[in-house]
């Protein structure tokens, strides 16, 4: 299973997982908003994951990284959430007939913690924190012989949400400027693999919430940070 770690994250990679996506997703929505446009005096578009199964971006990494499980032989994956990441390993395992186990943190949203029991996967609740959750993770997947799906450093993962960003370049290409939310930062690593093998020029950012700055601390001190102030 440690081979699909080493598994390369490229362009060619992502172009191979979009017909993987597409069995699964249809492309979402590029909308063009002129109020918000002449509001911050530029061309805005707003690309809607949200309209996607589970309602966020993450489903393609789910798909593209189960697809790969299944061709492997893996019968199984675990994973750690709070509720995004888990719900879309949740729902792509179903849909590859493999089972998934989500480890959230004790007293998690019990909204997201219904969405994945209902995705069909088991819930296991540990620890208090996301960190926490993590360490029994990392227990259950030598127990039972689970694909252990980390919720960002994941090469499939990043593959198939690259797949988001080729849609974007069919639609619009001569984007200049990209802005993705950033967490664990899935999202912000497929955005700069995909639009710069076709842009070199074009910029992204990643916009963190201020009190959640791990991401963004880390970038500014060049090392990862592993508390908040």
């Amino acid at each position: 299973m440690e081979e699909l770690k080493d598994y390369p994250i490229s362009i060619s990679e992502v172009i191979r997982a979009h017909p993987i996506v597409r069995r699964f997703l249809k492309p979402t929505q590029l909308v063009y908003y002129e109020g918000l446009s002449r509001a911050i005096g530029a061309e805005v578009y707003i690309k809607h994951e949200n309209h996607n199964p589970t309602g966020t971006f993450k489903i393609r990494g789910g798909v593209n990284l189960m697809h790969h499980l299944k061709h492997n032989g893996i019968n199984g994956v675990i994973t750690f959430s709070t509720g995004n990441h888990g719900l879309s390993i949740a729902s792509a395992a179903r849909w590859f007939g493999l089972s998934a186990v989500v480890v959230v943190p004790k007293n998690n949203n019990p909204v997201k913690n219904r969405a994945i029991l209902e995705s069909g996967a088991e819930l296991v609740e540990a620890g208090t924190t996301f960190e926490e959750a993590s360490l029994r993770v990392d227990e259950l997947s030598q127990d039972r012989a689970l694909y252990y799906a980390h919720p960002a450093d994941e090469p499939l993962l990043i593959n198939g949400v690259g797949t988001e960003f080729l849609e974007i370049i069919e639609d619009l290409p001569d984007i200049e400027v990209m802005i993705v939310p950033i967490g664990a930062g899935s999202e912000a690593a497929a955005a700069i693999t995909t639009l710069r093998a076709f842009n070199p020029h074009v910029e992204i950012f990643a916009v963190q919430a201020k009190k959640s700055p791990a991401a963004y601390e880390s970038w500014i001190k060049k090392e990862i940070c592993q508390k908040l102030k």
